[in-house]
């Protein structure tokens, strides 16, 4: 028997958590409107800076454009889709993972 051991959080924790973030603020947007919106994820990504120890916090936002013409494409009755950038800490605040431009 042997027994191993890296002393970090299983990739996958962090990934469940950046995309129930994103997932998140998209639900915040129609709160209002959850009977006729359904909010999915088309994809998501993430490229890890270093591994995940101790607790981890999430924070995602959109600029003020982007939930305009969201708001604006459901009014129209159309479709709308959109990117979340999520960063993720750990508990001494470092940033977890890196972000495309």
């Amino acid at each position: 028997m042997s027994t191993a051991s890296i002393h970090s959080i299983h990739a996958g924790a962090p990934y469940t958590l950046g995309e129930s973030t994103a997932a998140m603020v998209a639900f915040s947007l129609v709160l209002y409107r959850l009977d006729d919106v359904t909010v999915l994820t088309q994809s998501a990504t993430i490229t890890y800076r270093r591994p995940a120890r101790g607790s981890l916090q999430a924070e995602g936002s959109i600029s003020d454009d982007t939930r305009n013409n969201i708001l604006s494409a459901l009014a129209a009755g159309q479709r709308a889709t959109c990117d979340v950038p999520v960063t993720i800490t750990d508990e001494d605040g470092r940033d977890l993972t890196l972000h495309g431009d």
